[in-house]
């Protein structure tokens, strides 16, 4: 089974056939539903709207252990309880999770909180809002504008703590100390020393706010932890990526998910 949440102010995808993601190098359903030769595996897959977003209730802690950790944990409960799902032990299936954008922040931080999470496929993911909306202690009013704009373009609920630190930067082109830290929790960076998943990393080369630098310091995080955790990164243009890239992205990010998930060689 797979989980694949959808990016912040973007609904669960419900579309069985679709060919690509949010973004074109991330796997469809249609895609992860269906073998396709020899060597291949067809997954059951959970989508579902974030939490504070579209039908789901609560507010969005913007990619937190104890609240969005906790829902895909609760679903790979339901996962265990209620499908056909294959099971490494008791209330343990054998699962997988991917996403991009904050989809794959939530799929570390799953991947981070709960062991019963065998592989994750982040694509365009951050380290933490701090990181991602600081560059060398500058705070980037442009970005953050941005997303408070997406944010209130979607109707997403958000923690309002921290849309109102935002706000103050954007207008001030600073944040304090005390926002800071609380930006610094919002995303994986705090739990990748536990993460025991396989991790196949897809970042763009000219992504502004989930940059490059953004996922090295989430690859050294993990691997300088100690389990021993498999970790490999595709780096791309997204802007130019041609369709035989984004082919080649969507097939390796399946052969990842068929090799920890499934089992298969």
């Amino acid at each position: 089974t797979l989980l694949y949440p959808s990016d912040l102010g973007v609904p669960g995808i419900t579309d069985p056939y679709a060919s690509h993601g949010t973004r074109t190098v991330e796997p469809g359903i249609a895609h992860l539903r269906t073998v396709t030769g020899a060597g291949d595996a067809a997954f059951n897959v959970v989508t579902w709207d974030q939490r504070g977003s579209f039908a789901s209730g609560g507010i969005s802690q913007f990619g937190t252990a104890y609240q969005e950790g906790r829902d895909v944990s609760a679903l790979v409960d339901w996962i265990a309880e209620n499908t056909p799902a294959v099971l490494n032990g008791i209330s343990d299936p054998a699962v997988g999770i991917l996403g991009g954008g904050f989809a794959g922040n939530v799929a570390l931080v799953a991947g981070a909180t709960d062991p019963r999470i065998d592989a994750t496929v982040p694509t365009a993911s951050w380290f933490s809002m701090d990181t991602a909306f600081h560059q060398n202690d500058i705070f980037r009013s442009g970005e953050d504008d941005a997303l408070l704009s997406r944010l209130e373009k979607s109707g997403v609920r958000t923690n309002k703590a921290l849309t109102v630190r935002i706000h103050r930067g954007v207008s001030k082109g600073v944040v304090s100390d005390s926002g800071r830290a609380a930006m610094g929790v919002a995303g994986p960076s705090i739990n990748l020393n536990q993460l025991q998943a396989p991790t196949f990393f897809i970042q763009g080369t000219n992504d502004s706010v989930s940059t490059i630098a953004e996922v090295v310091l989430s690859a050294q995080r993990i691997l300088n932890n100690p389990y021993g955790t498999p970790v490999k990164i595709a780096l791309i243009d997204f802007s130019t990526v041609s369709a035989e890239a984004a082919t080649a992205l969507r097939t390796y990010s399946k052969t990842w998910l068929n090799k920890y998930v499934a089992g298969l060689p």
